[in-house]
Parts: structure tokens; C-alpha cells; sequence
């Protein structure tokens, strides 16, 4: 039986590892490391955007809900947080509806799915060596 020690394996079923493999590619000598830049960027802006759902949902705005939604769901896709990129896709999906009436149930999912997303990202922070 293989254990399981890299962030990818930690992280299963919450980020796509081959996502962050791409990421992780793209490092080049001298610069700051793409997806350390990534993750501070997306975990910086999300808290940010979780509330701006809350107030879309809260002010019955479902044009402000798809518009959050949407740049929250492309942000997430590029760091491989697929589970979190479906959900958020609903949110965008119920607001392009016109409507927010089911809104704070799916928010209540995505709220706990970001959670686990961020920590799964920090985790991949964590083991990047300081400086790159």
C-alpha cells in the first residue's frame, strides 16, 4: 500500500492536482513562483467575494450574484478547486435566472467548500520553499 504525502494526494477530490501541475510547470529561474502567486492572489480576493455573494443574496440582486459568481468560478477553475467551481456555477446559473430565492442554500455549500479549498491551497503553500 503507497502513502499518501504530496499536497495532491492530501488535497484529492478538493483540487485538481493536474491543475496545480500545470501551475507548478510554468515556474521559471529568477521570477516568483506562479501558482504561490496564484494561490495569495485567489485566497486574498475570496473572502472578499464570498461576502459579495452574501450581499447580492441578502439585497435580492441576482445580476450582482451571476457577476460575482462567474469571476469566482473562473478564478477557482484555474487553481483546479472544481468542486467549488460547480457550485459557484449554480450561484451564477440561479442569478442569470433572475432569481436569489434558492440562492443562500447553494451558498451555505460553497462557503464550506471555499473553507476546504483554502486550506488545501495554503497546504500547497506551505511546502513551497520561501522565496520562490
Amino acid at each position: 500500500m503507497s502513502q499518501k504525502n504530496g499536497p495532491e494526494d492530501r488535497n484529492e477530490g478538493i483540487l485538481n492536482a493536474v491543475t496545480l501541475v500545470d501551475l507548478q510547470t510554468e515556474r521559471r529561474s529568477g521570477i516568483p513562483n506562479p501558482l504561490v502567486t496564484a494561490i495569495k492572489i485567489y485566497l486574498q480576493s475570496g473572502a472578499e467575494r464570498v461576502q459579495a455573494l452574501r450581499d447580492a443574496i441578502a439585497h435580492d440582486d441576482p445580476e450582482a450574484l451571476a457577476h460575482v459568481a462567474h469571476g469566482f468560478r473562473s478564478d477557482s477553475v484555474q487553481l483546479g478547486a472544481t468542486g467549488l467551481a460547480e457550485l459557484l456555477r449554480d450561484l451564477e446559473m440561479i442569478g442569470y435566472l433572475e432569481s436569489t430565492d434558492i440562492a443562500a442554500e447553494v451558498l451555505i455549500q460553497v462557503e464550506q467548500e471555499y473553507a476546504k479549498v483554502c486550506a488545501a491551497l495554503t497546504a500547497v503553500t506551505v511546502e513551497e520553499p520561501v522565496g520562490n
